[in-house]
């Protein structure tokens, strides 16, 4: 899906807009439910390295440093592993931001539409010709 596509509002149509928006809603919110799964399972792997890599530096220290615990979070910090369980952390982080973005943007077309839809409705109540198909006004 496309979502600067999804958020627009098409005035001229309100019908197909209403028909369609409880779908891409529910596309997006079900993508941002998976992408905070997603996101807390790379927090828990990168809280697993951690500890993981923490314990082996404490085990078996690098020669001719003097263990400490800055110098334990330092190496800890700086290793591989660790570095690409954050990476991942990142773009699950990302992925988050973006969907929750889109949802956002989603909530706010909702009110867009129905406003317009109450406007759309009001015209017609307030037109005095109430043979007029409502379906052909709201185009």
């Amino acid at each position: 899906m496309n979502i600067e596509e999804d958020v627009r509002l098409d005035k001229a149509d309100l019908s197909r807009e209403s028909s369609r928006f409880a779908a891409t809603y529910y596309y997006y919110a079900k993508e941002l439910a998976d992408a905070k799964t997603n996101l807390d399972a790379a927090k828990t792997n990168l809280d697993a390295s951690e500890a993981r890599r923490e314990l082996f530096y404490r085990k078996t220290p690098p020669e001719g440093l003097k263990i400490t615990e800055a110098v334990i979070t330092a190496l800890t910090a700086d290793d591989t592993e660790v570095q690409q369980r954050k990476t991942a952390v990142d773009k699950a982080q990302a992925e988050v931001n973006l969907l929750y973005a889109a949802v956002m943007s989603m909530n706010e077309k909702s009110s867009r539409l129905k406003e317009l839809v109450s406007l759309n409705n009001r015209d017609y109540y307030n037109s005095g010709t109430p043979t007029d198909n409502m379906h052909d006004r709201l185009r």
